[in-house]
C-alpha cells in the first residue's frame, strides 16, 4: 500500500524562506519526534523551543515571533502536558 503524498509548506526561520516538501505532515512528525516538535492542529507542527506560552480555554498558542497558531481539541491532551516546560 502506497503512503498518502501530500505537498506540505514548511517555514524555516534559519533560513528565512519557504521549502515545498513532498511529505505528509504524519510522516514529517515522525522524522522531527525526537527534536521537540509537536502538532497541535492538523495543519500544524510547532517546534517546543519556540512556543512563547499557549492559552487552551482560547485554543491558542503564542510563538516567540509573535505568531498565534490554533490548537485543535484533539491535541490539547498533549500541549496540557507541555505546560510545565514553559514556566
Amino acid at each position: 500500500m502506497l503512503d498518502k503524498i501530500s505537498l506540505t509548506l514548511c517555514h524555516s526561520k534559519c533560513s528565512k524562506s519557504k521549502h515545498l516538501i513532498r511529505l505528509s505532515l504524519k510522516k514529517i512528525k515522525e522524522i522531527l519526534r525526537t527534536k521537540n516538535f509537536e502538532q497541535t492542529h492538523r495543519k500544524y507542527l510547532v517546534n517546543g523551543d519556540k512556543i512563547k506560552e499557549f492559552n487552551l480555554t482560547e485554543n491558542t498558542v503564542y510563538l516567540q515571533s509573535g505568531k498565534q497558531l490554533p490548537i485543535s481539541d484533539r491535541y490539547k491532551r498533549t500541549l496540557n502536558s507541555w505546560q510545565h516546560m514553559l514556566k
